[in-house]
């Protein structure tokens, strides 16, 4: 295998195979290494809103979707726990499917574009040798370099390259702590297959929704302390406080949670983080994390790496330097992420608190437009509705000038 590229992708989640796959399709030699074999599960809310569907459409993959049996989500529900419960229709399309599923079908569709693909393999060290870069990668076979005139970091927290960099994110302490059951869809209590539900509780707030094959995600953020329940005994504990919640998750649900696999993790650091350091660019939640609460990761995570690809075809076209690259993606990075992550940390912040989080069912009565303005400010602005519908259709290529 050659060990010579024109870029080198670390991490193959939403982020990184997107860019692999536009990439590779311009006529780039692309390598994506990614640390775990796939199919793999991961801590994610699993809410696919219309920036992803947009992409999907215009990537010409809708029918390689559509096989997956995505789940439609056309609803909103805000279960405050007293008062009255708030529903309201999403105004744009919204998928609901397992992120095992979902990144390996990105992934698929990058090496099928010409991506060559490292899993499992880790990249422990990046150096810069001028307009070269050298990465010292693990693999099962034993060690392995790579080189290439870009890199691109699509890693998640304490990923390697971070740690060797001493990056600002890297260890930091935060207590918010993210976690994932999956649960047959037939234990819950009253949850409409198309409806995702916001349930709040002390210290955390818990998000529902069906995820397609007869199953549903169970995901909630919390602020942890040492002296916290077990993730497990949380949802019981939400289950007593928030007696809207306790109806649409059974105790069936409960008993199945005793035994069920737990994916999660500590100490997430949410807001924009640099997304240029020493040369490499960031994408996706190695560029900054949205607060979950919004339910846009992978939007995030999608328009990132379609605004990298953007601008490095018009340094190209253009024949234009590195540094206006560099330039430019920062700048672009910061309109398209500083204020939806402003606005859902706000709201994480009132969900979070003791004070606050008790004043929200009156706060929407009185203003009853809020909630869908709050869902708009946290959507991509740049993503107009897609036309994706819930039938499959046969995909259709890519055409590069979409992408400048």
């Amino acid at each position: 295998m050659d060990n010579r590229y024109d870029v080198c992708v670390i991490g193959g989640g939403p982020a990184g195979s997107t860019a692999a796959l536009v990439l590779a399709r311009t006529g780039a030699s692309v390598c994506l290494v990614e640390k775990r074999r796939f199919p793999r599960e991961t801590l994610c809310g699993e809410f696919l809103s219309h920036e992803v569907a947009a992409a999907l459409e215009e990537l010409g993959l809708e029918a390689d979707f559509q096989q997956l049996d995505p789940n439609p989500i056309a609803r909103f529900t805000f279960l405050p726990g007293r008062g009255h419960v708030f529903s309201l229709p999403l105004d744009f399309p919204a998928y609901g499917m397992p992120r095992g599923k979902f990144d390996h079908m990105l992934l698929r569709a990058a090496a099928r574009a010409g991506v060559t693909v490292l899993q499992p393999a880790e990249v422990l060290k990046i150096t810069r040798h001028g307009e070269l870069f050298n990465l010292d990668c693990r693999t099962e076979e034993g060690g392995r370099s790579l080189s290439g005139s870009w890199v691109i970091g699509a890693y998640g927290k304490g990923a390697a390259p971070d740690q060797e960099e001493s990056r600002h994110v890297a260890g930091r302490r935060t207590g918010f702590n993210g976690v994932k059951f999956h649960i047959p869809e037939r234990l819950l209590g009253t949850i409409l297959p198309d409806e995702i539900l916001i349930a709040p509780g002390r210290g955390m707030y818990c998000g529902i929704n069906v995820v397609g094959g007869g199953t549903a995600t169970l995901c909630f953020l919390e602020r942890r302390s040492a002296h916290d329940a077990s993730p497990r005994l949380r949802i019981q504990d939400l289950v007593r406080q928030n007696p809207d919640a306790g109806s649409r998750i059974a105790p069936a649900a409960l008993e199945f949670l005793r035994e069920a696999p737990v994916y999660g993790t500590a100490n997430i650091t949410f807001g924009p983080r640099e997304t240029v350091r020493n040369g490499v660019f960031m994408v996706g939640d190695a560029a900054g994390v949205i607060a979950p609460l919004a339910g846009d990761g992978i939007g995030i995570a999608v328009q990132q790496a379609r605004l990298f690809c953007s601008l490095f075809a018009r340094m190209r076209s253009r024949n234009l330097t590195r540094e206006f690259l560099e330039l430019e993606y920062q700048r672009a990075s910061l309109r398209l992420l500083a204020g939806r992550m402003r606005i859902a940390l706000l709201c994480q912040r009132v969900m979070l608190s003791r004070a606050l989080c008790p004043l929200i069912p009156g706060m929407l009565t009185i203003a009853p437009g809020l909630l869908p303005l709050l869902l708009r400010a946290t959507r991509g602005a740049t993503a107009s509705h897609s036309r994706l519908k819930p039938s499959p259709s046969a995909g259709r290529g890519l055409d590069s000038s979409s992408w400048i």
